[in-house]
């Protein structure tokens, strides 16, 4: 069966717009199928790869993304960024499967708004996308622990910054865009780029995952 925009009916005012992606047609049509039997949600596409799940948050601009982290594509933190480059608004939710779970702090670091297992039950699945589309922050118990274990792994490296660096630094953790970044900051993005150039190099970071979680660790950002 091949993936299409769902356009029966017109959505409510009040509906919260969701995009699934998932690599399993199974998984998105079940998750389609549970999520268009709550009153207040409307899915507004299936996406079973990258490139489809860009242009699909391009195209309707969903307040909700759930994101199978296990998705075959480039590096699942610099997918979290283009999305929400495509949909400003969108609110990512990671989903993993059992093998997968080493991969929710990164996510969580790399701007979903939370993750939880594939195993979740639909209460649960529908409480966090409607925290999610309201914009609070609400992680899970079980991606919470794991943030922590993570960050406890993680060794210490003391920097100095600055103090537009360490704004840049908080909303980078927050997952925005460098354009995002520059837009909140009054900032031309060729400056926000050299700030997070240099916020690396003080790290000594490959990424700015990498940055956040060193960051994370010495208390220089928090989670709103």
């Amino acid at each position: 069966m091949r993936d299409h925009r769902r356009r029966a009916g017109m959505p409510r005012p009040s509906q919260i717009r969701v995009l699934v992606v998932d690599g399993h047609e199974m998984v998105r049509l079940g998750l389609a199928a549970c999520l268009n039997d709550m009153p207040d949600m409307r899915v507004v596409g299936l996406a079973g790869g990258a490139e489809q799940a860009l242009a699909l948050c391009s195209l309707e601009q969903p307040d909700v993304v759930l994101l199978d982290l296990g998705l075959p594509s480039e590096d699942g933190d610099r997918l979290l960024e283009r999305l929400r480059e495509r949909g400003p608004e969108a609110q990512v939710i990671g989903l993993a499967g059992v093998s997968e779970q080493e991969l929710i702090p990164e996510a969580l670091l790399g701007g979903a708004v939370n993750c939880l297992l594939k195993s979740v039950s639909a209460r649960e699945l529908a409480e966090a996308i409607r925290d999610a589309a309201t914009r609070r922050r609400m992680i899970s118990g079980t991606a919470a622990q794991m943030l922590i274990a993570h960050l406890d792994r993680v060794g210490r490296h003391e920097v100095s910054l600055t103090l537009r660096q360490r704004q840049v630094l908080q909303l980078v953790a927050r997952g925005l865009t460098n354009p995002q970044i520059a837009l909140r900051l009054g900032l031309r993005p060729a400056t926000v780029r050299m700030h997070v150039g240099r916020i690396l190099s003080k790290f000594g970071a490959a990424s700015r995952t990498e940055a956040v979680t060193l960051a994370f660790r010495q208390g220089l950002v928090h989670l709103d």
